[in-house]
């Protein structure tokens, strides 16, 4: 029997523990490791959001502790740094943080950390004196090509809201007011309804819009303006911070940083009172999504599993 690399929440459906189940599926598939997904809540592989290439069995916290040994491997993202892995997992245990917010105390007691961007790994030497190499995130690109870009609704506007705090709300409500203000002929819609909506059907809907309006004040990285770069929408808004690793603006977005709402709202009016400036962009920001496909993210940690002594547990065949 092969060692086990234990995928924390890996059928979570976010962004963040999907990209932590495919490190896990490149340790099983390159590396030859057992697979598992340690559950946090009631999430399976059956989520609806996302296809999972191996339906890893699901074990309880409890579960994955009994069986654990020392040549197992924990992968963890640092929103579940409270179950302090780190003091009690008896194998190796590599975390894959991919936010500074989701979590209050960081677990310090695992053997690798790998950022997935820079403001994550500034963070990270600032406030825990951790020096952690850089793997962004990938985006995942349409089955099927979208529709040509002049071919969208001129006016349609997409908007990307992440949480229903008020500030959140708050931003998203007055540049919404601002927009409609000073431009009635615009079409505001969620990105995201209440409604579930599968990740492939959401990259379908990218597809569909010319403007994307992110109104995300800060992110670990910002994966979909950059799955909207990919689609060919012209990313509009906040920077997310994090989005200031692949974002320039003007050459590949029209953004701004957190701040002035007006100075959010004149993003999306510009890319609307001049078309071709904004495909222009558009075409610029899906040259910049391409650098950031899944076999680079494949590669990369490939080679950074390596250099933490990872080694085939499997003979190959």
């Amino acid at each position: 029997m092969a060692p086990t690399v234990f995928i924390v929440g890996g059928y979570v459906p976010n962004g963040g523990t999907m990209m932590a189940y495919e490190v896990g599926r490149i340790l099983h598939e390159t590396f030859g490791y057992d697979g598992a997904c340690v559950s946090v809540n009631e999430h399976g592989p059956d989520n609806g959001i996302f296809t999972y290439p191996h339906r890893f069995p699901a074990l309880s916290i409890i579960e994955m502790m009994e069986a654990a040994g020392p040549d197992d491997i924990l992968l963890s993202n640092p929103s579940f740094s409270n179950n302090g892995f780190g003091l009690r997992f008896p194998g190796r245990k590599i975390m894959y943080v991919q936010d500074f917010k989701t979590f209050s105390l960081l677990d310090l007691y695992f053997d690798h950390y790998v950022s997935v961007s820079r403001v994550v790994r500034d963070f990270l030497a600032r406030t825990y004196r951790l020096k952690t190499p850089i793997i962004p995130a990938y985006v995942t690109l349409p089955d099927e090509a979208p529709p040509a870009w002049e071919a969208r609704p001129a006016e349609r506007v997409l908007l990307h809201v992440k949480g229903r705090d008020h500030l959140a709300r708050g931003i998203g409500e007055r540049v919404a007011d601002i927009l409609r203000t000073r431009r009635p002929s615009i079409q505001l819609e969620p990105l995201r309804t209440e409604a579930k909506i599968s990740h492939r059907d959401l990259i379908a809907r990218l597809g569909t819009t010319r403007t994307l309006l992110s109104l995300v004040p800060a992110e670990g990285f910002g994966l979909t303006p950059l799955e909207a770069m990919g689609v060919g929408a012209t990313v509009c808004g906040l920077d997310g911070i994090a989005g200031r690793d692949y974002m320039r603006h003007g050459r590949n977005a029209l953004i701004t940083r957190y701040g002035p709402v007006e100075a959010i709202a004149d993003t999306v009016l510009t890319a609307l009172s001049d078309p071709a400036r904004a495909a222009t962009i558009a075409k610029a920001g899906r040259r910049t999504a391409e650098r950031f496909v899944q076999p680079v993210f494949e590669k990369r940690w490939r080679q950074a599993l390596r250099a933490m002594g990872v080694r085939r547990v499997r003979p190959t065949g």
